[in-house]
């Protein structure tokens, strides 16, 4: 239930089951959920469990990658307040800057970014040009 009021955006429902049931242990899933629920929703999950600022959402990236690829630069700025970690935010082990100014990111986004400390990691790498999508003539 606190999954899907998390996906639906309820932010009130979400504080409600929390306190109907204190003994939620938290998860992936719901960290997810939690994010794609908004900065609200968001707020509340975190402040029932700081320990999601230290975990990611699998290996394939964090939510302050997931907010780059996103283009959100809302829920971007909330994550660096919560105290995120600029330095190991990623998005497929891509570091978020390089993500940013590859998917050219708002001017603003690559700022915030840059302001916080975000890594510049290399440039993102061209296709093999010895690869061919059709057959040689």
């Amino acid at each position: 239930m606190l999954v899907a009021a998390c996906n639906a955006k309820q932010p009130e429902t979400v504080q409600f089951l929390l306190q109907k049931y204190p003994t939620t242990e938290t998860s992936q899933k719901l960290h997810e959920a939690a994010m794609a629920g908004g900065i609200p929703v968001y707020e509340i999950i975190l402040s029932k469990y700081p320990e999601l600022k230290d975990h990611g959402f699998g290996h394939t990236c964090d939510p302050i990658g997931q907010a780059v690829v996103n283009g959100d630069l809302d829920m971007l700025k909330f994550l660096l307040n919560q105290g995120f970690d600029i330095q190991m935010a990623h998005f497929c082990y891509i570091p978020v800057l390089t993500i940013a100014i590859g998917k050219e990111a708002s001017e603003e986004m690559i700022e915030v970014l840059k302001q916080h400390g975000a890594p510049e990691g290399q440039e993102l790498p061209a296709l093999n040009p010895s690869f061919s999508s059709g057959s040689e003539d």
